[in-house]
Parts: C-alpha cells; sequence; structure tokens
C-alpha cells in the first residue's frame, strides 16, 4: 500500500521529541502513549479471539486488550526514559546511533521477557517495503529474505 515509510518517520519524530522532552519522565511518557498507540491497534484482534471465540465478556475482553497494550508499552517508555537519560546530551551523530540501539534493545528485550511478545517489532513494518530483501543482523527481527521470483521458480521446473 505504500505506507511503509511511516514507521520509521514516526520512529525519526519520536527520537526528536525525546531529545527536546524536559526530562527523562517526559520522554518514557511519550514513548509509553506511542506504544499504546502501537499495540492497542495492533493487538485488537486479542479482543475478538476472548470475547468472540473465547466467551469472555465484552468488557473484560476490553480490559484485558487494554492492559496488554499497557504492559507492551512500557518498552518504548523506558526506551524513552533511557535516550534522554543518558544519551539526548550528546553529538547529534552519536544520537543518530543510540536512538535506533536503544530502540531495538526494547524490541529485543520485549522478545524475550516472560516468554516474549516478538510480534509488532517495527523492523516487521518494512517487509513490503523495498528494504524487504535487505538481510539484517539487528537482534529482535529477524531478517526476511526475498521469496523466489519467477526467474528462481522457473529453473526449479526445468530438469535440464
Amino acid at each position: 500500500m505504500g505506507l511503509f515509510p511511516l514507521a520509521p518517520l514516526s520512529l525519526a519524530v519520536l527520537f526528536v521529541l525525546w531529545e527536546d522532552a524536559a526530562g527523562a519522565r517526559r520522554a518514557a511518557s511519550m514513548g509509553f502513549w506511542y506504544g499504546m498507540g502501537i499495540f492497542r491497534a495492533g493487538i485488537s484482534f486479542l479482543y475478538v479471539a476472548m470475547h468472540e471465540y473465547g466467551g469472555m465478556n465484552s468488557l473484560l475482553a476490553a480490559l484485558a486488550v487494554l492492559l496488554g497494550a499497557a504492559y507492551l508499552a512500557l518498552f518504548p517508555a523506558l526506551a524513552g526514559y533511557l535516550m534522554r537519560r543518558w544519551f539526548c546530551r550528546s553529538k547529534p551523530a552519536f544520537l543518530l546511533l543510540s536512538a535506533p540501539a536503544v530502540w531495538v534493545l526494547g524490541e529485543w528485550g520485549r522478545s524475550r521477557i516472560f516468554t516474549g511478545f516478538p510480534w509488532l517489532n517495527i523492523g516487521y513494518s518494512q517487509i513490503d517495503s523495498p528494504l524487504h530483501g535487505v538481510r539484517t543482523t539487528a537482534p529482535g527481527v529477524p531478517s526476511v529474505p526475498k521469496p523466489p521470483g519467477p526467474t528462481a521458480q522457473a529453473e526449479s521446473s526445468n530438469p535440464g
């Protein structure tokens, strides 16, 4: 659909907001609400699973999804806190490296703690982008290789 630039662009805006935040707690709050937006939308299918298929009361299912999103939003909040507390007084070139590194560290932690929740990593938003075939070594986001194209399929079906 062509919306793949929104994820890295929204992160860049968040990183700038963290740098300009009044303090580490304010940056954590920004990270929390950013995470709530992502995770509330991203795990909304759990409401349907719990209410429609599991028979859970609709209010309890909504509360469970809200609490789950709030737990997951703690990781971007922690990333914001750490960025503002330790890295935002650094040189701009260092910020270009440290902000994404802290973000990926938070995603890696979210995918490991309490058996993990590796869904909704920001890297997955790039699957349908021109970056699809780029292999990554960043922890928390496995690389997604390009699927075989028509040439590879034709070669595999040709016995000679």
